[in-house]
């Protein structure tokens, strides 16, 4: 009995452990800012990618929090051309990418993806850095990153050009949950053209079993939810969708978002699947931009014409 009593205490130890590590530890679990390292401090900004005109941003949330945020908006020039030729009509310019940014890095090392949206494809563009990531104030946590979300979107609402224009708002993991979020506040067809999310979850603790099995019995002590699920019947049905998704994702079950995409309401609603697509590697599968372009130039006003543009494989050329 006294070895049966000393197992049974230090199995309820570790269940004590691993209750407490997942309650008060997840926001490191699930925002981890300060990878890679450097990151809460040095942010590179669009020029070094050649995009010498932008806006940085320093935003007010709700709650007192200062938020980061770059704009890259099609200028135009004397002559009445764009400041990038390249792919850039009219109806690009009325176009607008927001872009959700995923829980790892800062708004800095998107700066690739920022410049193939804004110059290949021809679009405007808005990245906002959530509380607790780079240069914004604060700590990260669900409530808050939606006040974050919040906030730049009422920017662009209020935006001499941006609010012109239709927003497709794009996310991949965590940024496809706050796309999702976005896409359910009240009134958001009034603003958003178009939705892409790629890669992302039902909810954290949905996910929680997945990524690490052992703890999956305590996922009810999860305080980071991102119930995404739950919110897709809010969705407007006339907001187009676009789900993009990783056959082999270590991270995310690929099963997360063939319910989300079943739950999705959406008039217009599209599905990828890249076979080979692994969390982080998706976006560079054969063919993602050529969809990416194709959804948001037939399903989001106003429409373009379908035609090719010079560079579908620069950034993503894999299989």
């Amino acid at each position: 009995m006294g070895v049966l009593k000393i197992v049974m205490e230090a199995g309820l130890i570790v269940v004590v452990a691993l209750s407490a590590g997942i309650y008060y530890f997840q926001g490191s679990l699930v925002y981890p800012s300060n990878m890679p390292p450097g990151a809460r401090t040095h942010v590179e900004i669009p020029p070094q990618y050649d995009m010498p005109i932008f806006e940085d941003l320093k935003l007010k949330t709700a709650d007192g929090e200062t938020i980061r945020a770059y704009v890259v908006i099609h200028q135009e020039t004397a002559n009445g051309a764009s400041n990038y030729l390249h792919n850039v009509t009219d109806a690009t310019k009325k176009k607008t990418v927001l872009v959700c940014c995923p829980n790892a890095g800062n708004i800095g090392h998107a700066l690739p993806l920022v410049q193939y949206i804004y110059q290949e494809l021809g679009y405007n563009v808005v990245i906002f850095q959530y509380r607790g990531y780079g240069l914004s104030t604060g700590i990260a946590n669900e409530k808050g990153i939606k006040l974050d979300a919040e906030c730049i979107l009422e920017y662009i609402k209020n935006h001499p050009v941006l609010s012109q224009t239709s927003i497709i708002v794009y996310g991949r993991s965590l940024g496809g949950a706050v796309a999702l979020y976005l896409c359910s506040l009240p009134g958001a067809s009034d603003l958003l053209g178009g939705c892409i999310v790629e890669n992302t979850f039902r909810s954290i603790p949905k996910l929680l079993p997945y990524v690490f099995p052992i703890l999956g019995p305590f996922k009810f002590f999860c305080r980071e939810i991102w119930d995404s699920e739950a919110l897709m019947p809010l969705i407007p049905s006339n907001i187009p969708m676009l789900f993009l998704n990783g056959g082999r994702d270590e991270i995310v079950d690929p099963k997360h978002m063939e319910t989300l995409y079943a739950l999705s309401t959406a008039t217009v609603k599209e599905w990828k699947r890249w076979p080979k697509g692994t969390h982080n590697d998706t976006i560079l599968m054969k063919g993602y931009w050529k969809l990416f372009k194709k959804f948001i130039q037939s399903s989001v006003e106003p429409i373009e014409p379908l035609v090719g543009f010079t560079n579908y494989t620069s950034f993503s050329d894999s299989e």
